[in-house]
Order: structure tokens, then C-alpha cells, then sequence
């Protein structure tokens, strides 16, 4: 039989596999939580909140079985909001929404560009005033959306997001720059081959970049100025396919890697210093036997449609195919009239 640090660490590393590959941002949390939950230590779940413990039961005990362990009753399909905020925690710069589906166990995920044009309802700008947040009332950029409702923030930009695509977000997951940083670091840098020199100041932000063009391993530092350059001719548009090409050469090197195991109590370390969500610790336990079979080749990363303009215009036909097609598996007429001739 396997020890139960055996399948602690069965269940930590696949888990931490898909969170990097979202952001680092959801399941790496889930692999937190499993670590501290099954070993009786505490931990904050939501940063700067109250200490939370989860104590054992019979039912919670390994059995024989990786999968057997936990008995649920998770709902076939989840989503979830990803958020990477700035140095001050204000602005959105990063937003995914995603869907997991455990039947199938594939990953669908839609990048929404922080520039996408939105105007809140009466009623979340009312709320937001009474609680003493100062709201205006025009449209606004949806990475703003954040900002003005403070500390507030997740709920109210995850409100923003069911509203614009007609969904429900189950949990959100907010992440840092200085997490990415110190992620990136731990795995000993992410190789990328940069399609073009990228090079940008800006004093305010304290931000500088200045990447050559051609293969080169990125540290933290270098990783953060490639997936916020957005200095492009489609502007956020491309620098979202970046993102991409950035997150998919992360799973490759957490696949790969041999010595992962050893950097395990320092990714644990920053996600739970700098990682807020509003998923329970129950909640995340939950997911993990679902997590081992999902791999690069279940997860699916689309743009939300738009204009291509500052503000982005969204697409809103295209954007309730996009959304039925990954999160409700229903295809558009006309594709299915295709794929039938």
C-alpha cells in the first residue's frame, strides 16, 4: 500500500501542473490546501484572513484508492475567475475565466482584455456607494472595474463577467505580480523563444523591459516585462497570445522537470502569502482526485472576440458562441452545418 506521503505528493504535483498553466493561480492553491489540510496544520485560506483548519474524519482518510479517498458530489462542470493584479493590487492586468469539466477532465479558458469596454449595473454602483466606494457613472475598462470597488474587488469584477457573458462564476483566484515573480524563479526560469525584440518604460509602474528576440530562459523578472509587454500593432490582443505561448512553455517545464518535488514547500509558501480566493478548504480538497488526468493537450486558451480597439469592443454574437461552445458544449448552427457536409 502507499504510504499517505506518497499520494500527498501525487496529488500536490499534478495539482500545481494545471494551476501553473492558468496563471499560476487555481490549482497550485488546491495543492496548498491539500498539503496543509491532510497534515492537520493551518492556513489562510483567503490572504489577510482568518486562520482556517480542517479537521480529520474518518471520511477524509486515504483509502486504497487515489480517487476513493474523498466522496463529493462536484457538479459536472466548474468555472472559475483567475485576476492578476499590479504592485497595488488595483488593477487587473490578467483575467481568465475558465471552465473545468470532471467527465471529461478538459480545461477551457477564455482571456478577456483588460481594455474590454463595460458599464456596471445601477445596482452594483449603488452597492459599491454605500459601502463607500466611489463609482462613476460613464463606461468604463473592465481591469478598472477592480480598482473602484477597492477591497471589494473579486466579487464585484467577478459580478462584472457573469453579467457580460451570461455565466456563473463558481471561485475566483487573484495572484499578485510578485507571486509570478517568485514562481517563475522556483522552477529555475521558463525557456521561451521571443518572436520580437520588446523593449518599454514606464517610471510610474516602475516598470522596464528590454528582451532581445530569439531563444533565451527568462527569470521571474524577465517572464513578468514578456507577459506585460503589450507595445504591439493589435496592442492587448497580441500580448495575450504571449501570455499564451508564456503559459504553455511553463507547463512544459513543470512536466519535465526532475528535481519539481524539491521546490514544493516554496511554491506552497508564496501561493499562500500571496494568493486570494474565496474557495473553502473543503471546497479545493475536493477537486483533487479529478486533477491527475488533465494535461496540456485537455486545455483549450481562446480570446474573447472584439474590435481590437482601445476601448475593446466586444463581439457579442461571437463571444455567446465562444462562451456556449467551451463552457456549455453547445456548437454553433452554422459549424455543425459544416461538419455535416
Amino acid at each position: 500500500m502507499k504510504s499517505s506521503n506518497d499520494k500527498t505528493r501525487k496529488i500536490l504535483i499534478v495539482t500545481i501542473i494545471v494551476l501553473l498553466v492558468l496563471i499560476v493561480a487555481m490549482f497550485m492553491a488546491f495543492a496548498a490546501i491539500s498539503y496543509f489540510s491532510r497534515s492537520g496544520r493551518r492556513v489562510n485560506n483567503v490572504k489577510g484572513g482568518e486562520e482556517l483548519t480542517l479537521e480529520s474524519s474518518e471520511s477524509e482518510e486515504p483509502t486504497e484508492s487515489d480517487d476513493d479517498f474523498i466522496v463529493n458530489n462536484l457538479p459536472s462542470k466548474t468555472v472559475f475567475a483567475i485576476y492578476g493584479v499590479d504592485k497595488g493590487e488595483a488593477l487587473s492586468d490578467v483575467i481568465i475565466v475558465a471552465s473545468f469539466d470532471k467527465i471529461k477532465n478538459t480545461i477551457n479558458t477564455i482571456s478577456i482584455p483588460r481594455d474590454t469596454y463595460v458599464e456596471m449595473s445601477e445596482k452594483n454602483r449603488e452597492e459599491l456607494r454605500e459601502k463607500g466606494r466611489r463609482v462613476p457613472s460613464g463606461g468604463m475598462k473592465i481591469n478598472a472595474v477592480h480598482s473602484f470597488a477597492g477591497k471589494y474587488g473579486n466579487e464585484y469584477l467577478s459580478r462584472q463577467i457573469e453579467e457580460m457573458l451570461d455565466i456563473h462564476i463558481d471561485y475566483y483566484f487573484e495572484v499578485n505580480l510578485e507571486s509570478f515573480d517568485k514562481i517563475v524563479d522556483a522552477v529555475g526560469g521558463i525557456e521561451i523563444d521571443v518572436p520580437t525584440n520588446m523593449y518599454y518604460r514606464d517610471p510610474t509602474q516602475n516598470l522596464y523591459i528590454n528582451i532581445k528576440k530569439g531563444p533565451q530562459i527568462m527569470d521571474g523578472k524577465t517572464a513578468q516585462g514578456f507577459v506585460r509587454f503589450r507595445q504591439y500593432f493589435t496592442g492587448d490582443i497580441q500580448r495575450i497570445e504571449m501570455q499564451k505561448l508564456f503559459l504553455r512553455a511553463l507547463m512544459e517545464k513543470i512536466t519535465s522537470t526532475e528535481t519539481f518535488l524539491s521546490n514544493l514547500p516554496e511554491l506552497v509558501k508564496i501561493f499562500i502569502e500571496n494568493t486570494e480566493t474565496n474557495m473553502t478548504i473543503r471546497d479545493a480538497v475536493e477537486y483533487a482526485p479529478y486533477i491527475k488526468n488533465i494535461s496540456l493537450e485537455k486545455l483549450t486558451m481562446e480570446t474573447l472576440p472584439g474590435d481590437g480597439n482601445t476601448p475593446y469592443n466586444i463581439d457579442k454574437a461571437k463571444a455567446r458562441t465562444l462562451v456556449n461552445k467551451l463552457f456549455f458544449d453547445v456548437k454553433d448552427y452554422s459549424e455543425s452545418e459544416t461538419e455535416t457536409e
